[in-house]
């Protein structure tokens, strides 16, 4: 494995943490606003 395919896929990683992290933070901000 190459250091750039590494890169991509530490990337991808980080994306989707990020993406998951997001959707998690209004998920539970919006339950809160719920009575």
């Amino acid at each position: 494995m190459t250091t750039t395919e590494q890169q991509s896929i530490v990337s991808s990683c980080w994306e989707n943490n990020h993406t998951t992290n997001s959707l998690s933070s209004a998920v539970f901000e919006i339950s809160n606003t719920l009575p």
